[in-house]
This record gives C-alpha cells, sequence and structure tokens, in this order.
C-alpha cells in the first residue's frame, strides 16, 4: 500500500482551500485504490489547524483529523512550533529538512505539493544537487547563488529575486514519487500520459499503479483555490 503525503507551503490557506485540497485527495485514492490514507505536511501559519485540529496554530508533531468519513495526519515540523512564520522560512525548512518523503513516510509514497512557484526555484536547485533525484522542471537552474551555507545561500537567492516576504500570488502543484523530484505540471501545460507514466516507472510503483496514477492525473485539474482572486490558475 501507498501513502499520500500532501506538502503545503507559501503562506496560510483558508478553511476552503484546505477542503478542495481534501476533496482532491479524497478523489484521488478512489482513483488509485492502492493508495492507504491521506497524509498533510503543513508547513503554514495556523489556518489550516483551525478547520482540521480544532487549535489556533499547529504544534510540532502529528497531529491526527477526519474529514467526510477520511482521517489522516497532519506532519508539523519542528521550525513551526510558535507559528507565524514567513514564507521564506517555509522554504528553507523545505530545503534543509532534505528529502521530505524519507523524513514522513518510510514506505513508498505519492505525495503532492502546493507552493508559490518562484520559490520553488531556490528549493529545485538544492534537491538536485544534494538529494540526486531525477528534476524535471523545464526552466534554468539560478545560476546567482553563492556558495555559502544552504540557508545563507537560499536566503540570499530570495532576496535576489526580491521574494523573500512575496504576497502568495499563485500556486503550483507538483508531484513528489517515492524519493524523487517529479513535476507534473510544467509553466501551467498538463504533462502528457507516458511522461508520468515513465516517472511513476522510476521510481518503483508499479504498472497497474503508474498507469492509474497518470491516467487520474492527466485527466483531473487537481486544485482550483477560490476566495483568492489574485491567484493565477495554473492548472486548467
Amino acid at each position: 500500500m501507498y501513502k499520500t503525503v500532501y506538502n503545503l507551503a507559501g503562506g496560510c490557506f483558508s478553511p476552503t482551500d484546505i477542503e478542495q485540497i481534501l476533496d482532491f485527495a479524497i478523489n484521488f485514492q478512489k482513483g488509485v485504490p492502492s493508495i492507504s490514507d491521506i497524509n498533510l505536511y503543513v508547513p503554514t501559519q495556523g489556518c489550516i489547524g483551525s478547520i482540521l485540529a480544532g487549535v489556533n496554530c499547529l504544534k510540532y508533531g502529528i497531529h491526527s483529523f477526519s474529514y467526510k468519513g477520511v482521517s489522516g495526519n497532519i506532519y508539523t515540523p519542528r521550525s513551526y512550533e510558535s507559528g507565524g512564520v514567513s514564507q521564506s522560512e517555509i522554504l528553507i525548512a523545505l530545503c534543509v529538512d532534505n528529502n521530505i518523503l524519507r523524513k514522513v513516510e518510510s514506505s513508498p509514497s505519492i505525495a503532492m505539493m502546493l507552493v508559490v512557484p518562484e520559490m520553488m526555484s531556490a528549493c529545485e536547485y538544492w534537491l538536485q544537487v544534494h538529494s540526486a533525484t531525477n528534476l524535471v522542471t523545464g526552466k534554468e537552474i539560478p545560476n546567482n547563488l553563492s556558495v555559502s551555507p544552504l540557508a545563507n545561500r537560499v536566503i540570499g537567492w530570495l532576496k535576489d529575486q526580491s521574494v523573500m516576504e512575496a504576497p502568495l500570488s499563485h500556486i503550483t502543484m507538483r508531484s513528489y514519487i517515492k524519493d524523487g523530484f517529479n513535476v507534473l505540471y510544467k509553466n501551467g501545460v498538463k504533462v502528457s500520459y507516458d511522461s508520468i507514466l515513465k516517472q511513476c516507472l522510476l521510481r518503483g510503483l508499479s504498472h497497474s499503479d503508474s498507469d492509474a496514477v497518470a491516467k487520474f492525473m492527466n485527466a483531473t485539474a487537481p486544485y482550483k483555490p477560490v476566495g483568492k482572486p489574485d491567484y493565477d490558475y495554473m492548472l486548467k
């Protein structure tokens, strides 16, 4: 059985956003029966805590939740014990945590990540250099990173790009499959069934599971945020 881990980054998510994410998760698991449960990895500021955990701000640890009869867990990293963190701190924690899926799940996992795409570029660079993953991004790696330690490199790049405290303007869905890095959407264009199938197979999923994932992801617009008109809807 595979487990899903949904990684959320980029600031606060409203209750409506979270409901849509969970609705997608439930539908995804109906389409891929070998996935066993829903897990959220949540480096965010507390909105998600209010709707799922009944608390204002999630503390470090694992929190269980129930939604429409489906149970799951919320994982909160140490960095966010006090809440109210900035987007740049969220990015740094995602990077410094090394491979997120190895931290959260020991079994093969299918995970979705919602992130501010400009900030993901630095994280992609770090993953490529340090995690030896197969990186499919469709864009160039930034060449203006300093040679200082990891956190300083990430912070420096963000400052150079003037996005240290950038508003949450749009969200992209990407997919981590097992311990690799696979982008299901590039520049707002859906990746083909064949590409998704190949990446799933390369990361150890069976052919039937890979086929189910590829068909579902290729036919579905997984996430359509509402209530924030400044979002750029990258998933059509």
